[in-house]
């Protein structure tokens, strides 16, 4: 008979470090020193497994977002995200957050990779003007104006008003791309569903 599969486990020198019964009042107290020292200790022990460095990353995430440390939050929610350990609703959450940190440090083209894997995976769009966006911020104008086109032939077809930022966004990647036809089908648009008076000497 095959041997059973190890379980997750962490070894006692590991566990004594990160106790959540010990953590939990030291974060309470705000003695991230503390916590980080434990980190650091735990990590220098050798061997660890896949499921100690999943418990000690996860315990990264916790304090470096309570210090505002969003470089080691992100190396940790990555390295959380691919160990292939977390919960679907974990995941689903974990990859959104990740996606957000890098568009809020205005890297976006990583930004739009996980975005788009968070899509992938979950099949919900809400975060389509979030890649849009990057990608206009990221200055692929034309590939932004490409998106919102798509995203207000939808709209009218299905009879629902488009956004005042999705217009304005389109008007200034037509602008960028210099695309005259795209830069009036928004200022019309504008017109059109935001009664926006300032775009009338435009049209």
């Amino acid at each position: 008979a095959q041997a059973e599969a190890p379980k997750d486990t962490v070894r006692p020198e590991i566990f004594k470090l990160v106790d959540p019964a010990q953590i939990k009042p030291l974060m309470d107290a705000k003695n991230y020193t503390e916590v980080k020292s434990r980190l650091a200790e735990a990590d220098a022990l050798p061997n660890k497994t896949p499921y100690e460095e999943f418990v000690l990353n996860r315990m990264r995430i916790a304090v470096s977002s309570a210090t505002n440390d969003n470089a080691t939050m992100m190396t940790a929610l990555e390295a959380v995200i691919n160990s292939g350990k977390l919960q679907p609703n974990e995941q689903r959450d974990f990859v959104q957050a990740l996606a957000t940190q890098y568009y809020n440090n205005k890297d976006y083209p990583k930004a739009i990779t996980w975005f788009n894997r968070y899509q992938t995976e979950t099949g919900d769009t809400k975060v389509r003007p979030y890649i849009i966006r990057a990608h206009y911020f990221n200055n692929d104008f034309a590939t932004a104006k490409t998106e919102l086109l798509k995203d207000l032939d939808a709209h009218q077809k299905a009879g629902t008003t488009p956004k005042l930022e999705e217009l304005q966004l389109l008007a200034n990647s037509g602008a960028k791309t210099k695309d005259q036809a795209t830069y009036l089908v928004a200022l019309e648009n504008l017109v059109r569903y935001c009664q926006a008076s300032d775009y009338f000497l435009n049209v």
